[in-house]
């Protein structure tokens, strides 16, 4: 993306390139977020669930057309005018949506480059520099960019996320502005000629209280008052369903307008390339497990595109030695088979393809592809980073055989997603308390030892895996939307109350993620209600079958 030679001495090589306009490098979409405010505030009905049964309150108060977002989507040639005129900081404070940038001011001789918030596109510094090395070695090399730079030694480093940095190239110094309060600080491991003169500045633009509700969330109880009775599993959350049908349709229809949102700003996407000769005709894919999360972005989904459009469901399933043979009995091949069959029934003005990916041991040992996997994910490199970019690398990829054709006996051939656009489920854990740990933290503190967690993780959701999961799927030339993680349906689930998201005083499968559940139950998915939590690594068997020992947090490889 960017780079630049500097003499370790101190002094400065003279740059062949002197251009007289700003340049800028930028990654991802953005929406005006006062435009996205009037849109989430304003009292137009939507009409997501269009429920069969007879009209109840929350039919009522979500009547009118398809849910959809007005906001304008930012463009590049707008973005950059307002760049220049109004100021980085100033100007990335009013955006919402995923982005990385690098902006080059001629006249100040001085870069920009930064992320957003929650760290949905990648963006990497590396740095030549080895201190053992000086003085022999007279050139330090610094690159910006958003995948590790092929054949140099050593490691990239992740761009902090939230933080614009200001990068003088006439002295090397540094200055960091937040865009919020909450972001990290600047990481120890960051290059030493970005770090030696970083000085973090607040103002109060970068403080701003509309964009640190994302990390501020609700302690209110709506239902604090009696004990939940012992029922039947169905009784539970039909129950919370009608209780709460205000709540939980507002949640469906903020959910929808991200959805949208997501969907309108990659319109102009046109089908995949691909070498394979069968083709699925579709432009939107789902990375789908048939649990709660990915459930319910296709579900919507197919409430929000054309009748007849085609969507795939890319299920992935790592099954050994013999391809197929073995794929029944993988989790997610299971929950898949059966949201695949709920969503055909439930929504048959949509053409769903479920696309079954079936990877070999043997495919998941070669060496060329471990290399290449491997490099994509770098700097992460643990044994937990290994399995999900594999899988999700597999997967996205989206060579596989329909579900439909399984049953043949005459030789199968393999068929490819044409899609581009590829929504995951990330996120919801995070928002909904889907973790294990947030059940011992309930144990011990009730729901403000919930609250404080998931505020926590929230703020650092942007250092797990988002821009890994972004440079495997970019390798594929699709395009990464994350639904749960649009700012102002984050902005909207921090404002529920607590115990309406997660009751985790209820059983695995009921209580966490509770208003999910809810929301599925609604929109006429009951039977699919109860799935239970399982990450990518386990739910696939990509951690069975890939051999490597060790625990998910220790390195994989150099």
């Amino acid at each position: 993306m960017f780079s630049t030679k500097d003499q370790v001495d101190g002094s400065h090589a003279e740059s062949e390139f002197k251009p007289m306009d700003s340049l800028l490098f930028f990654n991802g979409y953005l929406w005006n977020r006062s435009e996205v405010n009037e849109e989430i505030d304003s009292d137009v009905p939507h009409n997501c669930l269009q429920k069969p049964h007879t009209p109840s309150s929350i039919d009522c108060w979500m009547q009118g057309g398809c849910c959809t977002c007005h906001a304008n989507t930012i463009q590049v040639p707008s973005l950059l005018a307002a760049l220049e005129t109004d100021g980085v900081v100033e100007t990335m404070r009013k955006v919402d949506g995923p982005w990385s940038l690098v902006f080059f001011v001629p006249k100040e001789n001085c870069l920009w480059f930064g992320r957003d918030c929650f760290g949905r596109k990648s963006l990497l510094t590396y740095d030549s520099f080895v201190p053992e090395s000086y003085p022999f070695e007279k050139e330090r090399l610094l690159i910006i960019s958003t995948l590790h730079p092929a054949d140099l030694p050593g490691d990239s480093v992740e761009v902090p996320v939230g933080i614009l940095h200001r990068l003088n190239l006439s002295d090397m110094s540094c200055t960091a502005f937040q865009l919020s309060s909450l972001t990290s600080a600047t990481p120890s491991n960051f290059p030493s000629a970005v770090k030696a003169s970083a000085t973090t500045t607040t103002t109060a633009a970068t403080t701003h209280e509309d964009f640190n509700k994302l990390f501020s969330l609700s302690r209110a109880l709506k239902n604090s008052g009696g004990k939940t009775e012992r029922r039947k599993c169905d009784d539970l959350i039909r129950q919370f369903a009608q209780v709460n049908e205000l709540e939980v349709g507002e949640f469906v229809a903020s959910l929808s307008r991200s959805i949208s949102c997501q969907l309108n700003a990659a319109s102009d996407q046109s089908f995949r390339e691909t070498n394979v000769p069968e083709t699925t005709g579709a432009t939107v894919s789902v990375l789908f497990s048939g649990g709660v999360d990915s459930l319910l972005i296709a579900a919507l989904l197919g409430t929000l595109v054309p009748a007849g459009t085609a969507i795939d469901l890319l299920n992935v399933a790592f099954v050994g030695d013999e391809p197929r043979c073995s794929s029944g009995t993988v989790p997610d091949r299971q929950t898949g088979i059966k949201g695949y069959t709920a969503l055909k029934l439930r929504c048959p003005r949509v053409s769903w393809n479920l696309l079954l990916v079936d990877v070999t041991r043997k495919e998941l040992h070669d060496p060329a592809v471990q290399s290449h996997v491997r490099r994509l994910i770098r700097p992460a490199c643990t044994v937990r980073d290994e399995s999900i970019g594999c899988a999700i690398w597999f997967a996205s990829k989206g060579v596989g055989t329909r579900y439909e054709d399984v049953g043949l006996t005459e030789c199968r051939r393999p068929v490819q997603s044409s899609a581009r656009l590829l929504f995951l489920g990330s996120g919801a854990d995070e928002l909904f308390a889907g973790y294990m740990r947030h059940r011992s933290s309930f144990a011990k503190g009730g729901y403000n030892a919930v609250a404080a967690i998931l505020e926590e993780e929230l703020s650092r959701i942007g250092h797990r895996s988002l821009s890994l999961c972004d440079r495997v799927i970019a390798d594929h030339c699709l395009l990464m939307l994350l639904p749960y993680l649009h700012e102002n349906f984050v902005r909207h689930v921090n404002s529920i109350p607590i115990d309406l998201k997660t009751d985790l005083s209820l059983s695995t499968g009921i209580g966490d993620k509770l208003i999910v559940r809810a929301a599925l139950w609604l929109l006429g998915y009951e039977e699919l209600s109860f799935s239970i939590k399982r990450a990518i690594q386990f739910g696939s068997r990509i951690a069975k079958i890939c051999g490597t020992k060790g625990k998910g947090d220790q390195r994989a490889f150099v």
